[in-house]
């Protein structure tokens, strides 16, 4: 009976963790109580960012009629993680709708490519290749290739509102800058009130 309460306990613990991250509101403990939330939600919430921690999202690849997981296996080449990846277990979408305009006398012309969504084997798979992204700069082809965690509208929404405050700050002339972690942004202070130089990405 005891260290089913344990269990109990360690697993609300970790809830409360999530919630918290959801949230993006760290308060105080002495802070005022948070305001009440759809608990059905959280748990939603919860379960779909474990879904995704499997996932990665690709952008800048050519949308063609070329199939897109031989385009993936051939980054992940690039990468030189095709050996450590099971390339027959990927399943590759593509995020959207094709957009196309017409211009009058000419032939079509499809817009930006859609990113793709690419659902590997598990989490550890994913933050393998979110690791080894880094070296698609070392290939001409691969340059505007860009690699991401696929994140759920709160978490896109959490990361918009940092930067839109980093901005704010950087404009009213804060030494402010903008660091990744884990491929999210945070604001940070430079020593001295200084500013010093970076280039957020959304």
């Amino acid at each position: 009976m005891f260290l089913q309460i344990q269990n109990l306990t360690a697993v609300i613990t970790q809830l409360q963790k999530e919630i918290s991250e959801i949230r993006g509101d760290m308060r105080p403990v002495n802070a005022a109580p948070i305001e009440p939330i759809d608990f059905d939600d959280v748990v939603h919430e919860i379960e779909q960012r474990r879904e995704k921690k499997q996932n990665v999202i690709i952008f800048n690849v050519a949308d063609d009629e070329k199939d897109d997981t031989a385009k993936v296996a051939e980054i992940f080449k690039f990468m030189k993680v095709d050996r450590e990846i099971t390339l027959n277990n990927i399943k590759t979408y593509r995020l959207g709708r094709e957009k196309i305009t017409y211009r009058l006398g000419r032939e079509k012309i499809v817009n930006k490519p859609r990113p793709i969504k690419v659902v590997l084997g598990d989490a550890m798979e994913a933050k393998l290749i979110l690791r080894m992204s880094r070296a698609l700069k070392n290939y001409p082809a691969a340059r505007k290739i860009f690699i991401s965690k696929d994140l759920k509208v709160r978490q896109i929404e959490k990361k918009n509102k940092i930067m839109k405050e980093f901005l704010e700050r950087k404009s009213r002339g804060e030494g402010v800058f903008v660091r990744y972690i884990d491929r999210i942004p945070k604001i940070l202070v430079s020593k001295n009130g200084q500013q010093l130089h970076s280039q957020p990405q959304l």
